[in-house]
């Protein structure tokens, strides 16, 4: 079909290293020497599919559903039994099945002592399976889930189903880009952070600006070494653990296959290495960064004011994604905390800052705390010519999550369309109007609007 099997995902032997990539003697060679230096091995593991000329297709013809193609990637029955991109889909409700991607996976957990599995394709397979996967492998092998979604609330659902440690961010890897590397308003990324409460361990989360099925970081900032800087310290500045796919700290670009998966440029120096090794060395500093909780400050659509803390310490971060330099006016740091650092009065064209803060006084922080995340009633009134079938339909669960026929409908009190809604006070959410006439669902044409609730003075209004 005009593709070729050079990525390695379409899987002839799952019991048999790819020689071109070495062998066994190369595999065992490498699970050596990152155990000598220190570094933990995860292997990834393809259980969805295999290769079109796979062997395993004429020994087990009945292993493998019924060839068809995914026509909705909404269904979640498709998605579990269609052929994605074509390949022979694995039936795991098969017992035999079941039993023969156990036992692979164990044999390499023998062989190799890997660390842990990435896990391919999740959407794709039955939660039912990768919680018997789980039990196979061991509570001390990590099971880093594909969720290649864009919803946070499927991916927090995926999690929880599927007995995972944890999985890639997608819906914050879909967010960052949008904002630093295209022209999504800052608030796009806070509503994107503010749905960190579905998790149940954000922390955990693997955080991604490019992998090996996207384009890379640098093709998809077009080429501007400054977006790419800004979205490399983005990344290392919220929470999560960061990712860097190969050949990022040497520039590698590529929009689509097979350029942004070129042959790594060993030895390369690059301005993308000397600010990631800057980067990591802040993060090894500043370990509430890897470890603190986040606390939302303000968003515009150019800037962005995060605290990161713990107990202890805390780190204030300043964005500035405009490419001019941008007035940041007074910031009021939280009760309890102090710097004896100035606060800078403004950020450079897509500046980006990182301010070491104390907690001098815990009683007062943690009080800031609880009222900064206190609920409120938040009432969203309409600018609308007629009020029948409108909603206030958003990110947050409590405005459906996208979803109008689950949002909250507007309804008329003298003369005025509106809607009151309960929201945690420290989280953004992204919200519009949408109309629902018999059935149907029209959405404004106005762009999404954002609120903070702990930083608003009054109503929201919202135009059609």
């Amino acid at each position: 079909g005009g593709f070729g099997a050079f990525h390695g995902y379409w899987t002839k032997d799952l019991a048999t290293i790819e020689p071109r990539f070495g062998g066994l003697k190369a595999a065992l060679a490498l699970r050596l020497a990152t155990e000598q230096a220190g570094i933990r091995l995860h292997l990834d593991l393809v259980t969805n599919h295999v290769a079109w000329d796979a062997p395993l297709r004429q020994q087990h013809p009945d292993w493998f559903h019924p060839d068809q193609p995914i026509g909705d990637l909404a269904d979640p029955m498709q998605r579990q039994v269609g052929w994605v991109h074509g390949l022979p889909d694995l039936a795991q409700e098969h017992p035999a099945v079941t039993r023969y991607l156990l036992t692979t996976a164990s044999h390499w957990l023998n062989v190799l002592r890997p660390d842990g599995f990435r896990l391919d394709a999740v959407t794709h397979l039955p939660p039912k399976f990768l919680r018997a996967l789980a039990v196979e492998l061991g509570t001390g092998v990590e099971r880093i889930g594909e969720i290649y979604d864009g919803r946070a609330a499927l991916v927090a659902e995926r999690l929880k189903t599927s007995g995972l440690t944890t999985a890639f961010d997608f819906p914050l890897h879909f967010a960052l880009l949008d904002v630093f590397c295209g022209d999504a308003p800052v608030e796009h990324l806070a509503a994107a952070l503010g749905l960190d409460r579905l998790y149940e361990h954000p922390e955990g989360l693997i955080t991604f600006l490019d992998n090996h099925d996207t384009a890379r970081l640098m093709s998809r900032c077009g080429g501007d070494q400054r977006r790419v800087d800004q979205a490399l310290s983005a990344l290392f500045a919220l929470r999560g653990v960061p990712m860097i796919t190969y050949g990022t700290e040497a520039g590698l670009s590529g929009d689509k296959e097979p350029e942004n998966r070129a042959d790594m440029r060993f030895g390369a120096a690059h301005p993308s290495g000397v600010k990631l090794a800057e980067l990591v060395a802040l993060r090894r500093r500043f370990r509430v960064l890897e470890r603190g909780e986040s606390m939302l400050l303000d968003a515009t659509s150019n800037r962005l004011a995060l605290l990161r803390f713990d107990t202890d310490e805390a780190v204030l971060v300043l964005a500035n994604r405009a490419p001019t330099a941008a007035t940041l006016g007074r910031i009021d740091l939280p009760r309890g905390l102090k710097t004896t650092l100035p606060l800078p009065s403004a950020l450079h064209g897509y500046g980006f800052a990182f301010l070491p803060l104390t907690v001098a006084d815990q009683p007062s922080f943690t009080a800031w705390l609880r009222e900064r995340r206190a609920e409120r009633l938040v009432r969203f009134v309409a600018k609308a010519d007629s009020g029948d079938g409108l909603v206030i339909v958003g990110n947050a669960p409590e405005l459906g999550g996208w979803k109008p026929k689950e949002a909250p409908k507007l309804v008329a009190r003298n003369g005025v369309m509106s809607a009151a809604v309960r929201l945690p006070g420290d989280t953004m959410v992204a919200f519009k109007l949408a109309r629902i006439e018999a059935g149907e669902v029209r959405w404004s044409s106005a762009a999404n609007g954002y609120a903070l609730p702990a930083a608003l003075r009054g109503d929201v209004e919202v135009a059609w």
